[in-house]
């Protein structure tokens, strides 16, 4: 049962790590950087012009970094709710789950695992 709570905790994590597109935001944030560096490198903007756009990128920023915080949350919720059901049915413990998923085979074996699916995944999508 600790490998299969364990595993149901890796799904859910996965899964909820791309329902609340957390890649997008990161992307989003990094958009709003690029875009403020090449305002303040535009020699054509006057200063006034510059500052306004830098400031709109930082409120973008500093919005998505809230919101990425919210969705780290919820995958934390979403990865946490197999290990709270098994340990309230009495299968397993969280102090086993947590000694199970720090091993180093099982960090290895995951991190294939999971890579393994992205890559197919986005090969099937056509990414």
């Amino acid at each position: 049962m600790l490998v299969l709570t364990y595993s149901a905790s890796v799904v859910a994590f996965c899964v909820s790590f791309y329902l609340v597109r957390v890649v997008s935001t990161c992307m989003s944030i990094v958009a709003a950087a690029r875009t403020s560096i090449s305002t303040i490198r535009d020699p054509d903007l006057d200063d006034e012009r510059k500052e306004k756009a830098t400031q709109a990128a930082a409120i973008a920023m500093v919005r998505d970094a809230a919101t990425l915080v919210g969705k780290f949350l919820v995958v934390a919720v979403a990865t946490a709710v197999p290990a709270w059901a098994g340990e309230a049915s009495g299968v397993v413990t969280a102090a086993e789950i947590a000694a199970y998923a720090l091993r180093i085979d099982v960090l290895v074996w995951t991190t294939i695992a999971v890579t393994a699916v992205v890559f197919a995944g986005r090969k099937l999508l056509g990414k």
